[in-house]
């Protein structure tokens, strides 16, 4: 993320940003049981799939397997109609967001997703941009699937569904890496609504990095300012790469259990099984 003093950059709700991807077939499931899902790659890393929401047809939605909630904006809650329960507020990397929940019945594809338990909340951090995206597609209905990413040919390929009893907190897919690639390793969440590698500064747990260029992060809770950094070497999948450009978010609260967030993208194909498990992943 290099970049001029005061650069900006457009974060969703967990980090991401969403491209509008126009309506059309979901993809046909085929005799194997496994579902190819044409999506949009939007600025260079968003994934956006087409969603069946009940009682409102098709509808794009930014597929984020960083967020732990699945959420819709306020209207189209209002389209369907949607009984709405007070909630505990959604936590963001820029901070807490208010929010009220519901249920609602998705379908991706063919994979119905029966009686999601969904947040309502305004998506202006993606619809300043893109106001055709209706809501994010978060770990509480992904981690009823097994699915693979397929950032490489851009497709979505769900390869099977079960009943899932994971609470949603737990099911963020999470590899183990070497930052700098020393012998410690560090929790790093794979999500798709992401652009850049994301470091978490802990109490007591300096990162070590030199500090470079301040990034305006705008989220759906406000705007963050984090700083630009870059790690030496990168350890991950058994395998290290060179010099790699970080964002580091400064110590918050409340804290994330988390040591940081690793783009999807970093990877040509990232296979995730049910309740957030990473199955497999694919070097470029």
């Amino acid at each position: 993320m290099a970049g001029s003093r005061g650069k900006r950059e457009r974060w969703g709700l967990c980090g991401g940003l969403a491209l509008c991807l126009a309506g059309g077939p979901a993809g046909t499931a085929p005799s194997s049981g496994e579902e190819g899902i044409q999506f949009r790659e939007a600025w260079g890393f968003a994934v956006i799939v087409p969603v069946q929401v009940a009682g409102a047809g098709l509808q794009d939605f930014l597929l984020d397997t960083g967020s732990a909630v699945t959420v819709v904006d306020p209207g189209l809650a209002a389209e369907i109609d949607a009984a709405l329960s007070p909630s505990e507020s959604i936590l963001t990397l820029a901070g807490e967001q208010a929010a009220v929940a519901t249920r609602v019945d998705l379908a991706l594809g063919s994979w119905g997703l029966e009686q999601v338990e969904v947040q309502v909340a305004p998506l202006g951090a993606i619809q300043v941009d893109e106001p055709r995206v209706r809501g994010i597609l978060g770990q509480s209905a992904l981690k009823r699937l097994e699915y693979t990413i397929d950032h490489a040919r851009r497709r979505l390929i769900v390869h099977r569904s079960e009943a899932v009893t994971a609470s949603p907190g737990a099911s963020r897919p999470i590899l183990e890496a070497r930052l700098g690639c020393r012998p410690s390793p560090s929790r790093l969440v794979l999500d798709s609504g992401v652009g850049t590698a994301v470091l978490f500064e802990r109490p007591g747990r300096p990162l070590d990095l030199r500090l470079g260029e301040p990034v305006e992060a705008l989220t759906n809770a406000g705007r963050a300012v984090w700083r630009e950094a870059r790690l030496p070497s990168f350890c991950v999948a058994g395998r290290r790469t060179g010099s790699l450009p970080v964002v580091v978010r400064p110590e918050a609260q409340p804290p994330r259990q988390e040591d940081g967030l690793l783009p999807t993208r970093f990877f040509a194909r990232v296979r995730v099984g049910p309740a957030g498990a990473v199955v497999a992943v694919d070097f470029w």
